[in-house]
């Protein structure tokens, strides 16, 4: 095991976590923000949520399901 190893263990987590990229940037000490940007295809979580929030309130506000109601999609395996 080496040091950077734990360093971009540091990141994945602090991205499935829901950091920022700019603070897991700073944290790693990255002068370049597409350094960064690879941790930001660890953490899908937040990007389906959005997904599924927003496709409900569009089912809602057709009369599809009731407001408030969460379709939930399921992951891919």
């Amino acid at each position: 095991m080496r040091l950077h190893d734990l360093r971009r263990t540091l990141g994945s987590w602090q991205a499935k976590t829901g950091a920022s990229l700019a603070i897991i940037g700073k944290s790693l000490n990255h002068k370049n923000q597409n350094t960064t940007a690879i941790y930001a295809r660890l953490d899908l979580d937040p990007v389906r949520d959005s997904v599924n929030t927003a496709t409900s309130a569009m089912l809602a506000a057709g009369g599809l399901t009731k407001p408030g109601k969460i379709v939930q999609f399921k992951k891919k395996k």
